[in-house]
């Protein structure tokens, strides 16, 4: 099967043929559908090699000459493709790839090994903030920056930190703020994470975490503790300023 990558001129209003990519099978696209992403005043998008059992980066820049294959990694199957600053982040259902749009700069992150990577990245200070699992199907935190990869410890404890199947995490007057628990689930809650020291530090215990926003330099979330459920809190990113705005349930 061979599928077209076009451009579109908007000023003669016509569209021309950049390459043909032949995929060996039936989509030469990750889902069957393209994914795009801008970086760096070129477009990038990913390409599913059947016929070599491989995903494809590639890379163009609205002309023939400069479109072409980036990077080749056996990780088939992507769960995100999104650009975090500078960089390009293909999470899938066995790795982590991060690149920074050239071959050179393209690198399976293989501290993590070859297991599925949440949904939800985000990008802080430099770092990459991920969820990737275990043998157990638990969602260890993660941070990159595709050169230095390590887990995100409880800095009273140095236990792995946790996430469950999205990454909740919040740029809060420009501390990393995030929802987390340790292995056994006996300390949960929000916490904050120090770059320096490559730990984070538990803010407040909570669960049943609902998702939050950021309102005037505070993060208002759902969550519930041992006197309340379902309760909203508001939050500044120290413990003393973190207070429950209802008790409704």
């Amino acid at each position: 099967y061979n599928y077209h990558l076009w451009v579109y001129n908007y000023t003669t209003k016509k569209s021309q043929l950049l390459r043909t990519i032949s995929s060996g099978g039936n989509s030469a696209f990750s889902g069957s559908s393209p994914r795009f992403l801008e970086l760096n005043d070129k477009v990038y998008f990913l390409a599913d090699n059947t016929s070599k059992s491989v995903m494809e980066l590639w890379v163009t820049d609205a002309t023939s000459n400069g479109t072409q294959k980036v990077y080749e990694f056996p990780q088939r199957w992507v769960v995100e493709f999104k650009k975090l600053e500078n960089k390009l982040f293909i999470s899938t259902l066995s790795g982590l790839v991060v690149s920074d749009g050239t071959t050179a700069g393209s690198k399976v992150i293989s501290e993590i090994g070859s297991v599925e990577v949440t949904p939800g990245a985000d990008y802080f200070d430099g770092y990459m903030i991920f969820g990737a699992k275990t043998g157990n199907y638990s969602n260890q935190l993660w941070a990159t920056n595709g050169t230095e990869t390590f887990r995100i410890l409880d800095e009273a404890t140095d236990e792995v930190l946790y996430v469950f199947t999205e990454s909740f995490a919040y740029n809060l007057r420009g501390n990393f703020i995030f929802y987390g628990r340790n292995a056994v689930g006996t300390k949960g809650g929000l916490w904050k994470f120090d770059f320096a020291t490559k730990k984070a530090k538990l803010i407040t215990e909570n669960s049943s975490f609902a998702g939050g926003v950021l309102v005037n330099d505070k993060l208002v979330y759902k969550a519930a503790n041992s006197q309340n459920y379902g309760t909203l809190w508001s939050t500044d990113g120290t413990a003393e300023n973190t207070i429950a705005l209802n008790n409704q349930n």
